[in-house]
């Protein structure tokens, strides 16, 4: 071993001794903030909508005490269900007309634990007066109405909600798939300036990662509960099988049913708002009823309770349907006349498949009593399963039917649905659009689009996709497909059968007009945040560039240490095969190793083995491509423009371009007046005049040279 050999490893060692250290403990600061780091990049919460969320809770008493009931709205599952090819849970058009068919999922996740219950609550309990619009209409208290009393059902020792003494809230149901547009939903309903609880439902633990879950809980007043298990764990479903049958769009019923809410706001996750749906509470429709329904397409096809059942006399099955339902089981005897509402109805009436779109559905639970939440339970878990028919696609008929069974009065808005536009409608067909529905305002005073159920229009998720998925370009093509024009507000009357080659999703000749500017906004922003949740930021290769990115020369001395002590040990094991006397210790080892990827070695010892020379090669690589990456990211990221120099580049850029344009508009401008005055001044005469006369002389000289 060379003399200086003793030397070289006691610095070497005391070296790298302190390396290590420092390295641990820049470690241990780094993992310290990093997950709360990556959490604040994760979900890139609007500080604006904070700040506004905050001053609407600073001013809740007094919406209360002017009558305005500020009511959180409960989000159901984002799948079409406007017609009879509705999306299926991914939003692509499902091949099935089974609406139990479940979600696919391969997830093999045990059974969790629901929802940990707690009493926690930060609302106090409203007088009955602010708690319904027309409280005195009813005789049922919140109690009365609540899913054990109504069920005859013990949850309460499985899971408690910490809203559960919230007035009103939101409800929604979603799967992992749909978790993007949830976020963005929840976000974009708290830029709005809604600040009512959400509760998102889902249906057994499948459906939702712990990801997932922990992604919705650090959104703002929001709760998250695997309804499916709570009722499994509470005996209101038998078994797993029978709730399995729900990871669909029936879930949204027995979310709306179970949730503590007393005034229910159930949202589909793909729908797009304009307009803070807590605004709804205080629309003339919920002011009279409690409800408030939207109605769907006008589709004349012989399906669902519009199906020819008596070819003879022209019966549809909504006669049957009425007449065979088996009341007593709902404790109901049956209505001596149908409703008003239901009399002037298009299905009612034999136009239509379809009546209502239930994409939002509010409903006061006080007014409607236990009656017609018992039926509606019933609709969704007994009587779907039993007639040949099926009364509806999905979820959206049992609301109004509900009611409508239980006699107890229900409203629509007072206007049909629209459409928005695809990219092509107006060329190929000016009057008829064919696109994602359209609601407006349900009041006759008020000409705005409400809110728009687009899951094509935000959903930035496909069949297939994964990590390598170019999340950015797939906002961007939604972007530009954004809709521009909505079929103008028209109220619900007759179509014709004849399709003219369209789809049931086109509203034929009903015209066309500009969709609000907002509109192109909020959708826009819901696509960015919806395509920005696609990131896993949970996964070792996120961490990794995250890492890289924020903390390069840690990261990079972490990665010299690792990879130079790994390389020196199998160095050290190989080289003792071999006899080398210049390796006989570890340390000589690491010494080479270091030196090999710091420089280029110095040759005071030498690898004999082709293993160990493999291992100091491999060792160098790694080592020397970790120390040029640092060099990379810091230096390129020393030297990138921020926005705000490039704003400031092309502040000046612009000025001088503007500089030299006025110069040339000047010598411009001088030339012409010059040629101008030549030309209406005569020929020279005799009286010359001077190079003190200025503009006389330069006119001068210019007469002279125009004629000679």
């Amino acid at each position: 071993m060379p003399p200086a050999t003793g030397h070289r490893t006691t610095s070497l060692s005391s070296i790298l001794v302190s390396v290590f250290a420092v390295c641990l403990l820049c470690q241990a600061v780094l993992f310290r903030n990093i997950f709360s780091a990556v959490a604040d990049l994760q979900h890139n919460d609007d500080h604006r909508a904070h700040l506004r969320s905050v001053a609407a809770a600073a001013t809740s008493s007094d919406l209360v005490e002017a009558g305005i009931d500020n009511s959180t709205s409960h989000s159901t599952r984002a799948s079409s269900q406007n017609t009879t090819e509705p999306t299926g849970p991914s939003g692509s058009a499902s091949k099935s007309i089974d609406p139990l068919l479940p979600f696919n999922s391969n997830a093999s996740v045990s059974l969790a634990s629901v929802v940990e219950p707690t009493t926690t609550s930060n609302y106090a309990p409203l007088s009955s007066a602010a708690a319904s619009p027309s409280s005195s209409l009813h005789p049922w208290t919140v109690a009365d109405v609540s899913f054990d009393r109504v069920m005859d059902a013990d949850t309460r020792g499985v899971f408690v909600s910490k809203f559960a003494s919230a007035p009103r809230g939101i409800v929604m149901c979603m799967h992992t798939r749909m978790v993007p547009m949830g976020v963005s939903l929840i976000q974009e309903l708290r830029a709005l300036g809604n600040i009512d609880p959400v509760q998102v439902f889902y249906c057994l633990p499948n459906e939702l990662s712990s990801t997932d879950v922990t992604l919705l809980t650090g959104l703002d007043n929001v709760e998250v509960v695997d309804l499916c298990s709570v009722l499994v764990t509470s005996r209101v479903f038998a078994d797993h099988g029978v709730a399995s049958r729900f990871q669909n769009f029936w879930l949204k019923p027995l979310a709306l049913v179970f949730s503590p809410f007393p005034n229910v706001l159930l949202v589909d996750v793909d729908t797009i708002f304009l307009h803070d749906p807590a605004l709804l509470w205080t629309s003339p429709p919920v002011v009279d009823t409690g409800t408030l329904f939207f109605h769907d397409r006008v589709l004349d096809f012989s399906q669902f309770l519009n199906q020819d059942v008596g070819p003879d006399d022209g019966q549809t099955f909504i006669q049957v349907f009425f007449d065979t339902f088996p009341y007593a089981a709902v404790n109901l005897t049956r209505p001596a006349a149908i409703s008003d509402t239901m009399r002037r109805s298009m299905v009612w009436n034999k136009h239509t498949a379809h009546e209502q779109d239930s994409s939002v559905v509010l409903i006061d639970k006080t007014r409607a009593g236990p009656h017609v939440l018992e039926t509606l339970w019933y609709l969704v878990t007994v009587k779907r399963f039993q007639d040949q028919i099926t009364f509806s696609w999905g979820d959206k008929e049992a609301f109004w039917l509900a009611f409508e069974l239980a006699g107890i009065p229900y409203a629509f808005s007072p206007w049909n649905c629209g459409v928005v536009s695809l990219p092509d409608d107006a060329a190929l067909h000016p009057t008829t659009l064919c696109g994602s529905l359209a609601q407006y305002w349900p009041d006759l005073n008020k000409n705005d689009v409400f809110f728009v159920n687009g899951n094509a229009v935000v959903n930035v998720y496909r069949l297939g996709d994964g990590r390598h998925t170019d999340w950015a370009a797939r906002a961007a093509s939604l972007v530009a497909a954004i809709p521009k024009l909505v079929t103008p507000r028209h109220t619900r009357h007759p179509t014709s059968q004849n399709r003219q080659g369209l789809d049931q999703t086109c509203l034929l000749g009903e015209g066309a007009t500009d969709i609000a500017p907002a509109f192109q906004d909020i959708a826009e922003r819901r696509i960015r945040r919806g395509s920005l949740q696609n990131v896993d930021a949970t996964s070792a290769w996120f961490v990794r560039k995250f890492l890289f990115r924020f903390y390069p020369a840690t990261f990079c001395v972490f990665i010299f240490v690792s990879v130079g002590a790994a390389t020196a040990w199998a160095v050290d094991q190989t080289e003792h095969s071999m006899a080398n006397a210049d390796l006989a210790e570890y340390v000589d080892a690491l010494w080479l190793v270091v030196v090999t990827i710091v420089t280029v070695g110095y040759g005071d010892c030498v690898v004999v083995g082709f293993p160990g020379r493999l291992c100091v090669v491999l060792g160098g690589v790694v080592g020397g491509a970790a120390i040029c990456s640092m060099c990379r990211v810091v230096v390129v990221g020393a030297l990138t423009i921020t926005p705000n120099e490039r704003d400031v580049i092309d502040i000046i850029t612009e000025r001088t371009q503007t500089t030299e344009r006025r110069s040339v508009a000047v010598r411009l401008i001088q030339a012409e007046w010059r040629r101008c005055k030549a030309m209406t001044v005569g020929p020279p005469t005799d009286g010359l005049p001077s190079r003190q006369d200025g503009v006389a002389f330069t006119v001068h000289k210019a007469n002279v040279l125009k004629y000679k």
